[in-house]
């Protein structure tokens, strides 16, 4: 999905470099390719975080507005039947089956930390791990991605979460996946915190 039209404009510098003219490729370089280090450290977001955020969206991508399932449903077919979805334990991609790049919902920051964005729910989005990786630490104007509207109440998806509800009253056994149980753990986290109005 990444797409950019940079390539020419990186040009130029190359092509004052062949030319000698090192003072213009620096100034090529610093008015199209402006770039400063940043010092922050990135931090962790926990599971109970990430999901609250995948339910603000409504497991939905927020740069492609395709349906995400919730984790914890996806690892629950995992575990129901591994032999049609694989899993590796370190997530090997060529042993795990990909629907879990594709469906599986991870937190975005929109301006990514490494480009001074901050580390919080209002830089927060909903995508896919794939659209992750493609995203990069990019600014959506430099790919040309657009960031979706937050959903709305019309919105009814909710990422297989009720499903998953149903399927863990049916098959209680699911829960002895470890990975299942901290995604279990994470919604006993929010909903709590919801109950309690934090």
């Amino acid at each position: 999905m990444q797409r950019t039209k940079r390539a020419a404009e990186f040009a130029f510098i190359a092509d004052a470099l062949a030319a000698g003219d090192e003072l213009r490729a620096k100034e090529i370089a610093a008015s199209k390719f402006q770039w400063e280090r940043t010092a922050s450290k990135r931090k962790g977001i926990s599971s109970a975080r990430a999901l609250r955020v995948f339910v603000r969206d409504r497991f939905i991508d927020r740069y492609s507005s395709s349906k995400l399932l919730f984790p914890g449903a996806l690892l629950a077919v995992a575990v129901l039947l591994p032999e049609q979805f694989p899993t590796h334990p370190n997530w090997k991609a060529g042993e795990s089956h990909h629907v879990f790049w594709e469906l599986w919902p991870v937190i975005d920051h929109v301006v990514p930390v490494t480009r001074g964005g901050i580390h919080d729910e209002s830089n927060f989005v909903t995508t896919s791990t794939n659209n992750n990786n493609a995203k990069g630490n990019a600014l959506l104007e430099e790919i040309e991605w657009k960031l979706r509207p937050e959903p709305g109440p019309e919105e009814t998806w909710d990422g297989l979460l009720s499903w998953y509800l149903r399927i863990i009253e049916i098959r209680p056994e699911i829960l002895s996946n470890s990975q299942v149980m901290a995604w279990h753990k994470a919604l006993g986290a929010i909903n709590h915190s919801q109950r309690d109005g934090t």
